[in-house]
């Protein structure tokens, strides 16, 4: 009986084990083109090509209680590969929807090489997505699921439940991101993040930057240019140790500010806030008008000119006291 039993055990394990199937696709591709991908389940990666060529690769897996049933879907994937105008389409086909049942799934994982001097555009429900190296723009959505850009210049990501890294960017970047946090680091030009329920850490940038987020907290580490930093219902905590930082702003509603100053950084500052408090211990001119608290002084000379304004908000101007969370 015990060996009938590990016979039928192994004969379970054995037809739901997962299908996976290879493909692969090539198209010429020249420069001002734009590759586009619409993708349902499963992980894309995008890198430079070292040629004209766009080249695709696909790996598909099935899991279903029916090994049979979970071949046959697999064997009918298939990759389209399709130029028209300026854009190449890049479509991975499914069969015919099958009838859910328990146990049954599929994912269907991308790599893709794109040619030097083409656009890159996709967008993704279900998976991660990781672009490395484009440097003629790329934009990705992504419903669930972390998006990664790694020394690409001018990138857009939109993503609603996942995190968005983005490492030796340059150009224009631009982010639009709910429930997951983003991380930044060492991007350069113009850099526009929106974020909402999670968290923003930033380092190094350097350029005209603007970082606005609801619930949740803002952390920027050194940087240079022109900064605006926005915080709604959250916490704000800057470390300023580059005199090349011209200009930065602060905005912040029902929230928690700390500037942090080395010894050796020259600043200007200013700045008010209306039923909150300002609290610094360094000799700056501070005046109470009932509800409203400003702040104004200057140490050194040159060095960023430091703004901010808050509403029901507090604000701490000084030296870094030891703060564990950097």
């Amino acid at each position: 009986m015990r060996s009938a039993l590990v016979v039928c055990l192994i004969a379970l394990v054995a037809s739901a084990a997962p299908v996976s199937r290879g493909l692969s696709g090539a198209i010429a591709c020249r420069a001002g083109q734009t590759v586009r991908l619409v993708h349902r389940y499963g992980n894309i990666f995008a890198r430079r090509a070292l040629d004209d060529t766009l080249a695709v690769d696909v790996t598909v897996r099935v899991e279903a209680a029916d090994r049979k049933r979970a071949a046959a879907f697999a064997s009918e994937v298939e990759l389209s590969l399709a130029a028209w105008a300026d854009t190449v389409f890049a479509s991975v086909l499914y069969p015919e929807l099958v009838d859910p049942a328990p146990g049954f799934s599929y994912e269907v994982d991308l790599v893709l090489t794109i040619p030097d001097g083409v656009r890159f555009e996709a967008s993704n429900a279900f998976g991660d997505v990781e672009v490395t190296g484009l440097t003629s723009g790329s934009a990705v959505s992504s419903r669930y699921g972390d998006v990664r850009f790694s020394a690409c210049h001018d990138v857009h990501a939109e993503v609603s439940h996942g995190d968005v890294h983005v490492v030796g960017g340059s150009g224009l970047l631009g982010v639009n991101c709910s429930y997951g946090n983003v991380y930044l680091d060492e991007t350069t030009d113009r850099v526009a993040v929106e974020n909402r329920y999670g968290n923003v850490r930033a380092a190094k940038l350097d350029g005209d930057v603007t970082i606005s987020n609801v619930m949740g907290h803002i952390s920027a580490d050194g940087g240079r240019g022109r900064w605006c930093l926005v915080s709604r219902y959250g916490e704000i905590a800057a470390y300023l140790d580059d005199s090349m930082l011209t200009k930065l702003d602060v905005i912040a509603e029902l929230a928690r500010v700390r500037l942090l100053l080395p010894d050796l950084l020259p600043f200007r500052i200013e700045g008010r806030t209306n039923a909150g408090e300002i609290g610094t211990p360094y000799r700056f001119k501070k005046h109470a008008d009932g509800d409203q608290h400003r702040l104004t002084g200057s140490r050194g000379r040159g060095g960023p000119a430091i703004v901010f304004t808050g509403a029901w908000s507090d604000f701490y101007v000084g030296p870094d006291e030891g703060d564990t969370s950097r």
